[in-house]
């Protein structure tokens, strides 16, 4: 019976440890960094917040228009109407902002008052909004369906631009124009 207990013991001491075929798992691996996720500032997280680095910047100098993440909204927001809103910025302000709100206004070469348009990105909304005078009609573009404040310098563009007269303004009354019957004149 003492042969027993040794085995018994040896029996136990290999179960305590569990199968022979089992082995330890490996340590795991060590799991790679990360990346860095960079996100937009805090209180912008419009796509359109990078453009932040350029204020100050002339849109010809970094070929704003044409330029992502701007450029394609615009195109899609203008669409025909987009060389015209390009002629009517040949002359312009660099971009300029205003409490998280980026703009540049501009007008075609001499034609300040009747030819003119503005750019609003409004980062807190993530929205685009455009203005365009040409020949002195008015027109307004929004590729978002939210209320875009205008920044002062905007709102102070649009109140001095010229619109074009409507058919009752029109001096009906020129006298180049008025034809005399000769059977009634003096």
């Amino acid at each position: 019976m003492r042969f027993r207990a040794p085995a018994v013991l040896l029996a136990l001491l290999a179960l305590a440890c569990g199968p022979a075929s089992e082995e330890t798992p490996p340590a795991p691996a060590e799991t790679p960094p990360s990346p860095e996720v960079v996100l937009p500032p805090a209180g912008y997280p419009s796509p359109l917040a990078p453009l932040r680095e350029l204020v100050g910047q002339y849109p010809r100098d970094i070929d704003l228009w044409n330029r992502e993440p701007l450029a394609g909204r615009l195109r899609v927001l203008l669409g025909e109407r987009y060389a015209a809103f390009v002629e009517n910025t040949e002359v312009q302000s660099p971009l300029l902002e205003e409490d998280g709100i980026l703009y540049v206004t501009g007008n075609k070469q001499h034609s300040g008052g009747t030819d003119a348009a503005a750019l609003v990105a409004d980062l807190r909304r993530d929205a685009v909004w455009v203005w365009l005078l040409t020949g002195g009609e008015s027109e307004a573009f929004l590729d978002r369906d939210v209320e875009v404040e205008l920044p002062v310098d905007v709102r102070i563009v649009l109140e001095n631009a010229e619109p074009a007269p409507l058919p009752e303004d029109e001096d009906v009354h020129d006298d180049s124009a008025v034809v005399e019957d000769p059977a009634t004149a003096p």
